[in-house]
């Protein structure tokens, strides 16, 4: 520590971070993100430990540098503040680099695990969702026995606090939205915590979650937990998991006029399950 801070002495930010940032301790997440967040310009902070990092030829301060690096660009510059599962081995990662920068890094931490007890839908995720459900202001059928309004927010007819042709606002659609991606982020919260009990732990990132997010905003918790796409999940398999994002569920139950069933593909949902096997592919 003392040589770090010869190295690093010359920012009173530097010394906070140093002191809560000690590599193969406990990082302070809380204190590091209050820290951070006092940081009138953290790009430049940021470059700053990234001279100091291409600078030293020193391996423990190049470790130790990596791992502030770590919870500064995570936390900042990824959006991601459900950091960090495994600090020790991703900063191990950042420190074998001779030189780094903004996008290596980026590179390497895009692969980090989020902690799937606390994380959120990304904004990315739910445009991609807002921009495949539509927003229709008007309650409407379609002939599977639930009535939709708003973001794609649906129920069955006999429970349907709307009839078809009623109304709501913008701000009471994005108020559904909103509540949905919640009870989805809940259900998938869920499952990986009945998996840990069955000493299951799966390793997955912002994007690996954003698209289960997605597939379960369509088809439900329920449904997503009976496909062969989650079983790979569970399994580890996730490169064959991702292959098998583009052929689940990508059709639908419909029933006609004289009330007769069938299974319709839906062009929309090929497309849709297309971009969310590329954006799980982002975390791989």
């Amino acid at each position: 520590m003392k040589l770090v801070r010869e190295v690093l002495y010359d920012d009173i930010y530097y010394y906070h971070i140093l002191n809560e940032s000690i590599l193969n301790e406990e990082f302070n997440i809380e204190k590091l993100k209050d820290i951070i967040s006092g940081i009138k310009n953290k790009g430049e902070v940021l470059n700053k430990f990234i001279k100091k990092f291409n600078e030293t030829r020193d391996v423990n301060v190049k470790k130790h540098i990596s791992a502030i690096l770590l919870v500064l660009f995570t936390l900042n510059f990824m959006g991601n503040n459900n950091i960090l599962n495994d600090i020790s081995t991703v900063s191990a990662e950042i420190a074998k680099e001779k030189t780094i920068d903004a996008k290596k890094l980026h590179d390497i931490t895009k692969s980090l695990y989020i902690n799937y007890k606390t994380v959120k839908a990304s904004k990315e995720v739910k445009n991609l969702i807002k921009n495949h459900e539509k927003l229709r202001l008007t309650a409407y059928a379609i002939g599977d026995d639930q009535i939709t309004i708003g973001y794609g927010h649906s129920y069955p007819k006999n429970k349907s606090p709307y009839k078809i042709g009623d109304k709501i606002s913008a701000e009471k659609a994005e108020k559904l939205f909103n509540n949905d991606i919640t009870i989805v982020e809940n259900g998938l919260k869920r499952m990986f915590l009945e998996w840990e009990k069955e000493k299951i732990y799966v390793k997955i990132n912002q994007s690996m979650f954003d698209a289960m997010v997605s597939m379960a905003f369509n088809m439900g918790i329920g449904g997503l937990r009976q496909t062969e796409f989650i079983q790979h999940i569970k399994n580890g398999n996730y490169e064959t998991a991702a292959e098998k994002i583009k052929t689940t569920n990508i059709g639908s139950i419909i029933r006609n006029k004289e009330g007769e069933s069938k299974y319709v593909g839906m062009p929309g949902l090929i497309s849709r399950r297309q971009q969310e096997r590329n954006l799980f592919m982002k975390g791989i």
